[in-house]
This record gives structure tokens, sequence and C-alpha cells, in this order.
């Protein structure tokens, strides 16, 4: 599934998101971790990390999905919501 060191997966598009939306990020970041990929994501909308702290998953989601920090580097691939 993963080929390279990191993914950064850029939401800034997201203009609606629901629990099955968080749920695919839940799963792509569970994947990353079982593959040593380190998946992180950007732009994060408001709603979708509200959706994640109320269901209780924001703990299964990088930290740095709770912040504005991007990653960049030689080894990371971004992926652009469109």
């Amino acid at each position: 599934m993963f080929t390279d060191s990191s993914v950064v997966l850029d939401l800034k598009a997201v203009a609606r998101i629901d629990s099955a939306g968080l749920a695919l990020l839940v799963n792509w970041a569970r994947e990353g971790r079982r593959h040593n990929v380190a998946v992180r994501f950007q732009n994060i909308p408001a709603r979708m990390l509200a959706i994640a702290k109320i269901c209780g998953v924001n703990k299964l989601l990088p930290a740095e999905a709770f912040s504005e920090a991007e990653v960049r580097g030689r080894d990371s691939v971004r992926v652009v919501a469109t």
C-alpha cells in the first residue's frame, strides 16, 4: 500500500466530512503505522476534529493532525484532495 517513508494528506479542499470520512483517515493512520510510514494530515476541517474528539478517536490519529504543522522532506508524498 505505501512505498514512501511518509505521506502528507492535505485536506484543505474537503468541504464536507462525516464519521465515515473520519473512519477512513483513522484507517490510513493505522495502516501507515503497520507499514512504518508516517501518515500526516494537514488543514483538517474543524468539524472533523470535533467529530474525532466526540467519537473518542482523536487518540488514533497522529498528534500532528491536531496542529498546523506541515511535514515536508525528500521522502514525503503530498496528496491533495480534489
